[in-house]
């Protein structure tokens, strides 16, 4: 049985989706299965790691939906055996050793976790609205909560770093709760339902479901190197988003550098100055928020 199977999704770049996937087997009792979304699906022919056979294009903020709901479906009519499934991507990589002990302690009564994992509410106290993926489904909500009758309002999270336990994937099948939900996010023009309808789900159906202690290892945007150096030595941060897709860049060699017993005190390769270490850091930021800006007003199209 594997303690952990992590489900990657790639479709380019398989030098940088290699080593992603070779911290995160470094983690004992670790498999992976990959996800190939592709348009023409060749990054799964160049690389020699388990394919899940329901692979298919996907569609940036559209169609991610179907990563999640084809792996599940892969290892559960396999009859696959594990404790813990965790749902990456290419862009991220697993910081230090470790992470399983801190599954088994985090989720000892937990069935889902997830980033940044909460109830998304209409009003003052918490309000959604800064957060468009949340806010247009609300609205929405009354096409969606038949599908949901355990809860009152939707719940939401950020994708990177969804863990489940097989117990609940069992449950989705047998409960076969799973077959209108996928035809339902087929037919919809909402983006981004993996951020919602999974938690949601979670939140229906799973044993108390919790957000991920380390969290703020996971964002859109890249990190400095004094905060990299932070997360070596915080125990709740293991899973990192967003790593550079340079195999060569500075963050990566430091995750390997980690994973081989080097010092972050003595880490020669990357730079003490973050300045320096990242000097595109405002044009990242800068490109990050113009993609919220774009993505806010394809929300408003889609909830129009």
């Amino acid at each position: 049985m594997a303690k952990i199977i992590f489900a990657m999704l790639a479709h380019a770049q398989p030098d940088v989706v290699t080593d992603s996937i070779a911290s995160f087997l470094r983690e004992p009792g670790s498999e992976c299965v990959l996800f190939d979304g592709g348009l023409h699906q060749t990054i799964s022919h160049q690389l020699d790691v388990e394919i899940c056979p329901f692979s298919a294009p996907i569609r940036y903020a559209h169609t991610l939906f179907k990563f999640h709901s084809g792996v599940l479906r892969y290892l559960y009519e396999t009859g696959r055996d594990y404790e813990f499934l965790v749902f990456v991507e290419g862009d991220m990589s697993l910081l230090k050793p470790g992470f399983y002990k801190s599954l088994c302690r985090t989720m000892a009564n937990s069935e889902y976790m997830a980033t940044n994992f909460h109830e998304i509410f209409d009003s003052p106290e918490r309000a959604c609205a800064d957060w468009h993926i949340g806010a247009t489904f609300l609205r929405k909500w009354k096409d969606w909560k038949d599908h949901f009758p355990g809860v009152i309002y939707p719940y939401g999270c950020l994708n990177p770093g969804q863990t489940v336990r097989k117990e609940f994937v069992d449950r989705l099948f047998q409960k076969n709760v799973l077959s209108e939900i996928l035809a339902h996010a087929e037919r919809s023009p909402l983006p981004t339902l993996e951020e919602v309808v999974w938690p949601t789900l979670a939140a229906n159906y799973a044993v108390n479901p919790i957000t991920n202690p380390g969290s703020h290892g996971i964002r859109i945007g890249s990190f400095s190197s004094a905060e990299m150096k932070r997360f070596v030595q915080d125990p709740s941060v293991f899973l990192l988003h967003k790593m550079s897709m340079r195999v060569a860049a500075p963050d990566r060699e430091f995750v390997r550098s980690i994973w081989g017993g080097g010092s972050i005190d003595s880490l020669s390769f990357y730079p003490a100055k973050d300045a320096r270490s990242w000097p595109a850091r405002k044009t990242t930021a800068w490109i990050a928020r113009t993609k919220l800006d774009i993505k806010s007003i394809y929300y408003r199209m889609a909830d129009g």
